[in-house]
Protein backbone atom coordinates (compact mmCIF):
# COMPACT_ATOMS: atom_id res chain seq x y z
CA UNK A 1 0.00 0.00 0.00
CA UNK A 2 3.01 2.27 0.57
CA UNK A 3 0.72 4.70 2.44
CA UNK A 4 -1.07 5.44 -0.84
CA UNK A 5 -4.43 4.40 0.56
CA UNK A 6 -6.63 6.01 -2.11
CA UNK A 7 -4.68 4.21 -4.83
CA UNK A 8 -4.86 1.00 -2.82
CA UNK A 9 -8.65 1.29 -2.52
CA UNK A 10 -8.94 1.67 -6.29
CA UNK A 11 -6.74 -1.38 -6.86
CA UNK A 12 -8.46 -3.51 -4.22
CA UNK A 13 -11.91 -2.63 -5.54
CA UNK A 14 -10.75 -3.65 -9.01
CA UNK A 15 -9.51 -6.95 -7.59
CA UNK A 16 -12.86 -7.46 -5.88
CA UNK A 17 -14.59 -7.34 -9.27
CA UNK A 18 -12.80 -10.61 -9.99
CA UNK A 19 -12.96 -12.17 -6.52
CA UNK A 20 -15.40 -10.46 -4.19
CA UNK A 21 -15.44 -13.00 -1.36
CA UNK A 22 -11.80 -13.21 -0.24
CA UNK A 23 -11.49 -12.33 3.45
CA UNK A 24 -7.90 -11.08 3.19
CA UNK A 25 -8.71 -8.73 0.32
CA UNK A 26 -11.78 -7.42 2.12
CA UNK A 27 -9.77 -6.89 5.31
CA UNK A 28 -7.12 -4.95 3.38
CA UNK A 29 -9.86 -2.77 1.93
CA UNK A 30 -11.23 -2.12 5.42
CA UNK A 31 -7.79 -1.12 6.69
CA UNK A 32 -7.37 1.34 3.82
CA UNK A 33 -10.79 2.82 4.49
CA UNK A 34 -9.88 3.27 8.15
CA UNK A 35 -6.70 5.12 7.19
CA UNK A 36 -8.82 7.40 5.00
CA UNK A 37 -11.32 8.02 7.80
CA UNK A 38 -14.12 6.20 5.96
CA UNK A 39 -15.35 4.24 8.94
CA UNK A 40 -18.72 3.15 7.53
CA UNK A 41 -17.04 1.78 4.38
CA UNK A 42 -14.50 -0.03 6.56
CA UNK A 43 -17.31 -1.55 8.62
CA UNK A 44 -19.09 -2.86 5.50
CA UNK A 45 -15.88 -4.39 4.16
CA UNK A 46 -15.20 -6.08 7.51
CA UNK A 47 -18.74 -7.46 7.67
CA UNK A 48 -18.24 -9.05 4.25
CA UNK A 49 -14.89 -10.47 5.38
CA UNK A 50 -16.43 -11.95 8.53
CA UNK A 51 -19.19 -13.56 6.46
CA UNK A 52 -16.60 -15.20 4.22
CA UNK A 53 -14.54 -16.40 7.19
CA UNK A 54 -17.65 -17.90 8.78
CA UNK A 55 -18.44 -19.75 5.59
CA UNK A 56 -14.95 -21.25 5.49
CA UNK A 57 -15.28 -22.45 9.08
CA UNK A 58 -18.72 -23.95 8.43
CA UNK A 59 -17.37 -25.70 5.34
CA UNK A 60 -14.53 -27.23 7.33
CA UNK A 61 -17.00 -28.55 9.90
CA UNK A 62 -19.32 -29.90 7.21
CA UNK A 63 -16.50 -31.74 5.50
CA UNK A 64 -15.32 -33.20 8.78
CA UNK A 65 -18.70 -34.90 9.22
CA UNK A 66 -18.43 -36.69 5.86
CA UNK A 67 -16.92 -39.93 7.17
CA UNK A 68 -18.68 -39.99 10.53
CA UNK A 69 -22.05 -41.22 11.72
CA UNK A 70 -23.07 -37.53 11.78
CA UNK A 71 -22.95 -37.18 7.96
CA UNK A 72 -26.46 -35.70 8.12
CA UNK A 73 -25.04 -32.79 10.12
CA UNK A 74 -22.58 -32.18 7.29
CA UNK A 75 -25.41 -32.16 4.77
CA UNK A 76 -27.34 -29.72 6.94
CA UNK A 77 -24.31 -27.41 7.10
CA UNK A 78 -23.93 -27.63 3.32
CA UNK A 79 -27.57 -26.64 2.92
CA UNK A 80 -26.98 -23.69 5.25
CA UNK A 81 -23.96 -22.62 3.19
CA UNK A 82 -26.01 -22.91 0.00
CA UNK A 83 -28.68 -20.65 1.49
CA UNK A 84 -26.23 -17.84 2.32
CA UNK A 85 -26.86 -14.63 0.38
CA UNK A 86 -23.16 -14.48 -0.50
CA UNK A 87 -22.18 -17.97 -1.58
CA UNK A 88 -18.75 -19.30 -2.45
CA UNK A 89 -19.31 -21.87 -5.18
CA UNK A 90 -15.79 -23.32 -4.94
CA UNK A 91 -16.16 -23.87 -1.22
CA UNK A 92 -19.61 -25.41 -1.51
CA UNK A 93 -18.32 -27.73 -4.26
CA UNK A 94 -15.48 -28.92 -2.01
CA UNK A 95 -17.90 -29.70 0.81
CA UNK A 96 -20.28 -31.48 -1.57
CA UNK A 97 -17.43 -33.71 -2.83
CA UNK A 98 -16.43 -34.57 0.73
CA UNK A 99 -20.02 -35.55 1.47
CA UNK A 100 -20.22 -37.71 -1.66
CA UNK A 101 -22.62 -35.32 -3.41
CA UNK A 102 -20.92 -35.35 -6.82
CA UNK A 103 -23.78 -33.94 -8.91
CA UNK A 104 -24.20 -31.12 -6.42
CA UNK A 105 -20.46 -30.43 -6.48
CA UNK A 106 -20.48 -30.20 -10.27
CA UNK A 107 -23.40 -27.78 -10.17
CA UNK A 108 -21.46 -25.55 -7.79
CA UNK A 109 -18.33 -25.75 -9.93
CA UNK A 110 -20.36 -24.71 -12.98
CA UNK A 111 -21.68 -21.74 -11.03
CA UNK A 112 -18.15 -20.85 -9.93
CA UNK A 113 -17.06 -20.98 -13.57
CA UNK A 114 -19.94 -18.77 -14.72
CA UNK A 115 -19.28 -16.28 -11.91
CA UNK A 116 -15.54 -16.36 -12.59
CA UNK A 117 -14.47 -17.23 -9.06
CA UNK A 118 -10.72 -16.84 -8.84
CA UNK A 119 -10.11 -20.25 -7.29
CA UNK A 120 -11.56 -21.99 -10.34
CA UNK A 121 -8.20 -21.91 -12.14
CA UNK A 122 -6.97 -24.36 -9.49
CA UNK A 123 -9.76 -26.89 -9.92
CA UNK A 124 -7.56 -29.29 -11.89
CA UNK A 125 -4.78 -29.21 -9.30
CA UNK A 126 -6.93 -29.49 -6.17
CA UNK A 127 -6.74 -33.04 -4.80
CA UNK A 128 -10.11 -32.51 -3.12
CA UNK A 129 -11.78 -32.81 -6.50
CA UNK A 130 -10.13 -36.19 -7.22
CA UNK A 131 -13.42 -38.11 -6.99
CA UNK A 132 -14.75 -36.03 -9.90
CA UNK A 133 -11.83 -36.48 -12.31
CA UNK A 134 -13.33 -39.42 -14.23
CA UNK A 135 -16.64 -37.61 -14.75
CA UNK A 136 -16.94 -36.23 -18.32
CA UNK A 137 -18.69 -33.11 -16.96
CA UNK A 138 -15.68 -32.36 -14.76
CA UNK A 139 -13.30 -32.99 -17.65
CA UNK A 140 -15.29 -30.60 -19.84
CA UNK A 141 -15.28 -27.97 -17.11
CA UNK A 142 -11.55 -28.39 -16.60
CA UNK A 143 -10.98 -27.98 -20.35
CA UNK A 144 -13.02 -24.76 -20.40
CA UNK A 145 -11.25 -23.35 -17.37
CA UNK A 146 -7.72 -24.16 -18.42
CA UNK A 147 -5.45 -23.14 -15.54
CA UNK A 148 -3.46 -25.60 -13.50
CA UNK A 149 -4.10 -29.26 -13.65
Amino acid sequence: MARRFKDAVVQIRQTLTMEDRAPTILTSLALCYLQLGQVSDAYRALQRAFTAIGQHRAAARAGAYAETPERDLGLALLEALEAEPIRVAWLNAQVAVQLGERDRALQWLELGYREREGEMVLVGADPGFGPLRADPRFQDLQRRIGGLG
